[in-house]
């Protein structure tokens, strides 16, 4: 996913793209990561696939991040699903997906979801 950083907040990157604005924390990067400028990226969720009080199902029907505070709300789209590695493909933009261990039978293909992640548990790695 390709994002511009709005800010740099010590081991935090506040961000925007395609999907919308989010805060996460710096992983690893070849370069200074710097406000103004542009990275592609990959993000990861610090936590399994499991409804509860951070995953709920999703009325809404599109896909988006958005902050609120420290907050990050995902709505995204279950993509797919490998029952074989236990994981799920998550859509939330054409060039933001996430894959991440799904360890609830409830989740199915198809589905949307809504993800409540505090900056801690975003992790952001520059790749290029």
């Amino acid at each position: 996913m390709q994002i511009e950083v709005l800010a740099v907040d010590g081991d935090y990157i506040i961000f925007r793209s395609a999907a919308g604005d989010g805060v996460g924390y710096y992983q690893y990067s070849y370069s200074e990561v710097a406000a103004g400028k542009e990275y592609d990226v990959e993000v990861d969720v610090d936590f399994d696939l499991e409804l509860g009080d951070k995953i709920s199902q999703s009325a809404d029907k599109s896909t988006f991040i958005k902050l609120d505070n420290d907050i990050n709300i995902i709505n995204c789209f279950v993509e797919s699903i490998d029952g074989e590695d236990d994981s799920a493909c998550l859509r939330i933009a054409a060039d933001f997906v996430m894959i991440v261990y799904n360890n609830d039978p409830k989740i199915k293909q198809g589905d949307y979801l809504e993800i409540r992640v505090g900056k801690e548990e975003l992790g952001i790695t520059i790749v290029g």
